[in-house]
């Protein structure tokens, strides 16, 4: 389905229920890549509403660079617009630093959130941004007299060895940039939700340590942690994933 949210065209997938559950997908990805929670919530007779966030699957762009604070508002809007008020909220990665931004700040107030590899420890942040920055500078030095082409294909290469998503949407670059330039550790602190942190012990883009700041920074909060699982917890676990969740918004 499709709606105008603040001149942005937005696509969404809805089944509705008693109880409603949102799902809020990571950077790169979209609504699609959520189906399986999707769909077994929807088995067990909860409502679902998964959306592509703004940039990503089908829905528009952002029309400026977005941070966190323009994703959380938007994610209000979206609520607002569509009249539903889900009683749980499920964040992926990225999708859950959404989710603690908007809780934080009060544009969202579920009973229970679902914290899936949640990024927002910014603090390791730092020394790898300057390694990026060096890479890519160093990079363009060495690739001026290259075809267009070429540069770019190296240029991707370089990001792709330090591990950062920067290239992932080449379009929303400075949005990326402003995703991952704060870190939610204090903003933790205001989340009141009943909250279940679930991290894959081999993830290396979200580690588990992400997790336990967040676990001490949410009053009440709990952690699991999936042995052999990566940073998608929800492909490499979805039948566990699935009853953890189930669990959690039963009791």
């Amino acid at each position: 389905m499709k709606i105008l949210v603040d001149d942005l065209v937005i696509n969404y997938s809805l089944s509705k229920a008693k109880k409603m559950v949102m799902l809020l997908h990571g950077w790169g990805d979209s609504s699609d890549g959520l189906r399986i929670i999707f769909d077994g919530l929807t088995e067990k007779g909860y409502g679902v509403l998964s959306l592509d966030l703004p940039g990503f699957g089908s829905s528009d762009n952002p029309k400026t660079a977005w941070g966190l604070t323009e994703y959380a508002k938007f994610v209000d809007e979206f609520l607002k617009k569509i009249k539903i008020m889900p009683f749980a909220v499920i964040g992926h990665s990225n999708g859950g630093a959404i989710a603690i931004k908007a809780s934080s700040m009060g544009l969202i107030k579920p009973a229970k959130l679902i914290l899936i590899a949640s990024a927002g420890i910014r603090s390791n942040y730092n020394l790898r941004n300057k390694t990026i920055r060096l890479v890519a500078k160093s990079g363009k030095m060495l690739t001026q007299v290259l075809p267009r082409s070429t540069r770019k294909k190296i240029q991707r290469l370089f990001y792709d060895k330090i591990g950062s998503d920067l290239l992932i949407k080449e379009d929303l670059v400075e949005t990326f940039k402003k995703v991952v330039s704060e870190d939610l550790t204090s903003q933790a602190r205001l989340v009141t939700a009943d909250t279940l942190l679930i991290y894959g012990d081999k993830d290396m883009a979200t580690p588990v340590s992400y997790g336990k700041i967040f676990e001490n920074s949410i009053k009440g909060s709990r952690m699991l942690v999936l042995p052999d699982v990566g940073h998608f917890v929800h492909l490499d676990e979805p039948d566990r994933l699935i009853k953890e969740i189930v669990g959690f918004l039963n009791v």
